[in-house]
């Protein structure tokens, strides 16, 4: 089921700093020029909300002004972009200079979206019917209203399609009697329109985007910490627009193991190559399948079962290759699931089985869940970030 690459993540840490926080968001840049960078955002401390770490030189900068957490973090080509419980976004220079700050968010900022190609943030604050969209160079700004009652948008439940539908903002939302909602919005740099709805019977944790080469390339996934997978065809006109996928099969989540916890989907991605989609659960389980073939999974990546509440946090390598996830058995775990995979063409093979032995193991002596992980776009390294506050970076060999 996997390789045998032992020793491809370092156990040696690079840097390594504690926060005295806890970890809200880590992410590596995406860029030519901001490859070496990561950002990442820390609560429940007054030293540090953010803070921006150059990997070419170890040096780290704090990102200044935010009085409250930071809830997520973004680096841009032009900017970085912060999101906080201050109510306020701010964007900084690669520099880690402050330019100026967006603040028509009234409650705490909780999720924010960048276009794909354009320099366009959305956001979206705790309780408001407000969603904004901004431009992060000119300033021009605009806003759709949410029709429910003190709608709430979870951090990764707010994305824009690829470049294929990029005009199309996706909204997961939860509403003041716990129920949820689905959105699409079609937005440009001056406008936004919400153009469909449809009501869910639970929050909706997370929405995923294909990379356009995907044959779902013209689909959102999400999900409402359940058993399944919800798929919304932007380019279907009739009046089933939304198909499910459900991954509840005792034979697949080994529920026994659990304590009864099932397979309650808080977390799903993409593969960059489109061909394989990610489920993450509070089982502390990773489920992989092939977007072409959901009769049963290609994968289940196992985290020991701990008790917690945080799932696990889960990130594709660039090459489609390599699942890295962390989770509050305090491990970081590198998975080999793609090895071999060419392009849409190529017939995997459909054989099933759970994952016992992962490519590399790191254990982290600590007291807090790994809540936030990131690849640098070249996979060379892996910054994982923790509730009780630690950032560690390790390097990844060839």
């Amino acid at each position: 089921m996997t390789r045998a690459l032992f020793n491809r993540l370092s156990g040696d840490a690079i840097y390594e700093e504690n926060t005295g926080g806890a970890i809200t968001d880590v992410k590596f840049g995406t860029h030519p020029h901001t490859k070496d960078k990561i950002i990442y955002g820390v609560t429940d401390t007054d030293l540090l909300q953010c803070a921006v770490l150059d990997t070419s030189t170890m040096e780290r900068k704090l990102l200044i002004g935010h009085t409250d957490a930071v809830e997520e973090v973004h680096i841009t080509p032009w900017n970085i972009i912060t999101g906080s419980h201050d109510t306020n976004i701010h964007i900084y220079s690669l520099d880690a200079e402050l330019e100026w700050k967006f603040k028509e968010h009234k409650e705490k900022v909780l999720s924010m979206a960048v276009h794909i190609s354009k320099p366009l943030f959305a956001s979206a604050a705790y309780q408001s019917n407000s969603l904004w969209l901004c431009n992060f160079i000119n300033k021009g700004k605009t806003s759709v209203s949410i029709p429910l009652t003190k709608p709430t948008v979870a951090a990764g439940a707010l994305t824009f399609g690829n470049e294929s539908f990029a005009e199309i903002l996706a909204i997961g939302v939860q509403d003041e009697d716990k129920k949820g909602s689905f959105g699409i919005c079609n937005v440009n740099e001056s406008s936004a329109r919400l153009t469909d709805t449809m009501s869910t019977s639970r929050p909706v944790q997370c929405v995923a985007r294909p990379p356009v080469q995907s044959p779902l390339s013209r689909h959102f996934v999400f999900s409402c910490s359940e058993e399944k997978l919800y798929f919304y065809d932007t380019s279907y006109h009739g009046s089933k627009k939304t198909t499910t996928v459900a991954i509840n099969s005792d034979r697949l989540i080994r529920h026994s193991n659990k304590q009864g916890v099932g397979h309650n989907i808080h977390d799903c991605s993409f593969s960059p190559n489109g061909l394989l989609l990610q489920s993450c659960g509070e089982d502390n389980t990773v489920v992989v399948h092939d977007v072409r073939n959901f009769s049963q999974p290609l994968f289940v990546l196992e985290h020991d079962y701990m008790g917690g509440a945080h799932g696990v946090a889960c990130q594709w390598s660039s090459d489609s290759r390599f699942l890295v996830s962390g989770a509050d058995d305090c491990t970081v775990r590198l998975w080999d699931v793609g090895h071999g995979l060419g392009n849409a063409d190529t017939d995997l093979d459909h054989g099933f089985g759970f994952v016992n032995s992962e490519v590399n193991l790191i254990k982290h002596n600590q007291s807090g869940a790994i809540c936030a992980l990131s690849l640098s776009i070249g996979s060379d390294m892996v910054v994982a970030g923790s509730t009780s506050g630690r950032i560690v970076v390790h390097g990844m060999r060839s």
